[in-house]
């Protein structure tokens, strides 16, 4: 495994690189009680759990941190086909902010690669080609009205916020690949 550690992330999360190594053990398994005083500290800030034998990884912490523990998980080949694929995408939705909302159509390239490594994760690994067209077919299904299409962030994948359980229209489409109604928003059946 080969991990690039981006060391700005320890300014924003409140953590030196020795608390980060330490916590780099949990992260990747370990067991025990590696440093009692570095790991109460980062107990003390949630990182942590304690467990009966030591500690353990809080995977529930600040996302930040967890999108780039993902992206640093990631090969060179993944994350530079996440990328593009993510400006492939990036082209197909409309330009600028959802009508009566604060959220920008497409994000930024960063934000929709992470997402796309989230997705993959939770939903497995399907080709770039099946992605696109999948994408196409939910875009075409609104025949321009946009109103209720989701951004492409929330179309990749969506966290419930009550729940916390993730949705994505992206994996529905990806495996329901029926051709939907061109006029679904105004037929009644």
């Amino acid at each position: 495994m080969k991990i690039a550690i981006d060391t700005t992330i320890f300014n924003n999360e409140d953590i030196t690189a020795t608390d980060f190594a330490i916590l780099l053990y949990y992260i990747l398994g370990g067991k025990g009680i590696l440093n009692p005083t570095i790991c109460n500290t980062l107990w003390e800030k949630s990182y942590l759990y304690k467990e009966e034998d030591g500690y353990s990884w809080n995977k529930n912490l600040n996302s930040k941190l967890n999108d780039w523990i993902n992206m640093s998980l990631l090969s060179k080949e993944i994350q530079d086909n996440n990328i593009t694929l993510a400006k492939q995408l990036q082209e197909l939705f409309p330009k600028g902010i959802k009508e009566n909302t604060i959220y920008h159509w497409r994000d930024s390239t960063r934000i929709i690669a992470l997402r796309l490594s989230t997705f993959f994760n939770k939903f497995g690994n399907y080709s770039n080609d099946d992605i696109l067209n999948a994408t196409k077919r939910y875009i075409d299904s609104f025949n321009g009205n946009t109103t209720y299409m989701q951004v492409l962030k929330h179309f990749i994948l969506k966290k419930d916020k009550t729940t916390g359980e993730y949705s994505s229209m992206l994996a529905s489409y990806l495996e329901n690949e029926e051709d939907i109604p061109q006029n679904w928003q105004t037929t009644i059946v």
